[in-house]
């Protein structure tokens, strides 16, 4: 494989990579502490897992994470930890044209009843005036402006979304 023009390498470190002229951090179980894109920074607090009722499900979050994969064209991490009451596994890798793919495994060490597991990713306002969103299907997609939908989006599972504004996205 090679990166395309005009794309470039992907740069990588153990906790943090570079494409597209944009900076993540990385954190806990690999998801974004931080994200700076054309100047501004775009999260208002890191990405996080959240499960309810939970009762501390994901609390006492231990983890360490490594970068197992680094070429021009992709980088790879693996991060093993542990919560109250899950071991965890999450990889991750990041390609040179700002893909970004998660694999994350729980697995309970006794019964937890969940009603809900979501990723919570808080973006701040002036960088998130838009979203687009789709599941394959034509009938559940989504594409307008945040304020126009009170400010907030929450759905069912969505393999991809986009939040952004005119000069930047995740």
């Amino acid at each position: 494989a090679v990166v395309l023009k005009p794309y470039t390498p992907v740069k990588a470190t153990q906790s943090e990579f570079r494409c597209l002229g944009r900076s993540s951090k990385i954190g806990a179980m690999l998801l974004p502490a931080q994200v700076k894109a054309a100047g501004k920074n775009l999260l208002a607090s890191p990405v996080r897992l959240v499960c309810e009722p939970g009762n501390g499900a994901l609390s006492g979050l231990t983890g360490k994470g490594s970068l197992v994969k680094r070429t021009p064209e992709t980088a790879a991490w693996i991060w093993n930890g542990q919560s109250a009451a899950f071991t965890i596994q999450s990889r991750m890798s990041a390609d040179y044209d700002g893909l970004c793919w998660y694999e994350i495994t729980l697995t309970p060490k006794q019964p937890v009843e969940l009603n809900s597991l979501r990723l919570e990713i808080p973006r701040r306002a002036e960088t998130a005036r838009y979203i687009h969103t789709a599941n394959f299907t034509w009938g559940s997609q989504i594409s307008r402006g945040i304020p126009e939908i009170g400010g907030k989006w929450s759905d069912k599972f969505m393999p991809y979304a986009w939040l952004g504004d005119e000069g930047r996205g995740l």
